[in-house]
């Protein structure tokens, strides 16, 4: 992605992954596995709080899905 978009957050469905499953894929899409939010339906892998992109000016966001099922939290400017 260009500097205009970025990765907020990583959201796995609980349906088509186990935890382990997860950070497996986390791992070897070489996305951030500092901490793991559950929901009754995802695991959330935050990339960057949105606190932060705030100061940075990234103010919007879109989701896109995947074919794998995995969301990706989209922020831009």
């Amino acid at each position: 992605m260009d500097n205009t978009h970025i990765i907020q957050s990583v959201l796995i469905p609980k349906d088509k992954y186990d935890l382990q499953q997860a950070v497996l894929y986390l791992h070897n899409n070489n996305y951030k596995i500092k901490k793991i939010d559950e929901t009754i339906h995802l695991y959330r892998a935050r990339q960057i709080s949105p606190e932060t992109l705030k100061k940075k000016g990234y103010t919007n966001y879109t989701t896109i899905t995947k074919n794998d099922g995995i969301k990706l939290v989209i922020a831009y400017k």
